[in-house]
């Protein structure tokens, strides 16, 4: 019975869970949340998507072909990518991918000569909403991790 409920939850919601309490809502919302971002990148032909997690810029590398870049990981829990060397960004104006809820353009004030908010993305499965995401303008980064 779990075994069906398992393959069967993530296409037809057999389970009443919304948000969080339901793990399968990590798999939607997505195709919306990246055309938009890629809409917005045509906006702003200079700048490279970058996630600030991972797990963000694991999307952005799969739909944009950026494999080769680092997530960001400014001011959030230490993970591997503080091992990377990011100079491939060092001086590159940046869309910034991160997935709070409400904008918090002053948490990567001192990593660029300037940060704006530029939207917040909301992604659906059916009619609930599932992730927010937050993209800002970073210009000119200026951290590099192994300074």
């Amino acid at each position: 019975l779990l075994m069906i409920i398992v393959i069967v939850q993530p296409h037809f919601k057999m389970l009443p869970l919304t948000g969080k309490n339901d793990p399968t809502n990590r798999y939607y919302g997505w195709p919306d949340v990246l055309n938009r971002i890629a809409e917005i990148g045509q906006q702003n032909p200079d700048a490279l998507p970058v996630g600030n997690k991972y797990q963000l810029q694991s999307q952005l590398a799969y739909r944009f072909g950026t494999i080769r870049i680092p997530a960001l990981n400014i001011q959030d829990r230490p993970n591997h990518f503080d091992y990377f060397d990011d100079s491939i960004l060092t001086g590159r104006d940046l869309l910034i991918i991160s997935n709070e809820k409400t904008p918090r353009p002053k948490k990567f004030e001192d990593d660029f000569e300037s940060v704006a908010h530029l939207e917040t993305i909301s992604g659906y499965r059916e009619d609930e909403l599932v992730r927010k995401v937050q993209v800002y303008l970073g210009k000119n980064y200026k951290r590099n991790r192994f300074d």
